[in-house]
């Protein structure tokens, strides 16, 4: 028993020690970009950046695939 508080203590420790806040983006826009492997076989089409509240899903943003990449 006490080795397990003693593990316990120091996992609860590290977590919180390396715990970082939310940090609000003010300097502008916030780009998403990637593309895809050749062993996919759809090059193109329309890609959807969804928000998940809950059970609720909120299309934020679309961009067109094109030649395997795309930017948000």
């Amino acid at each position: 028993m006490k080795h397990f508080l003693t593990i316990s203590f120091f996992l609860i420790s590290s977590i919180l020690l390396y715990a970082q806040d939310y940090v609000k983006n003010v300097k502008g826009d916030v780009t998403i970009e990637g593309f895809f492997s050749s062993s996919v076989k759809v090059k193109s089409g329309t890609m959807y950046l969804y928000e998940l509240k809950g059970n609720d899903e909120y299309v934020l943003d679309s961009t067109r695939v094109q030649a395997g990449s795309f930017v948000f």
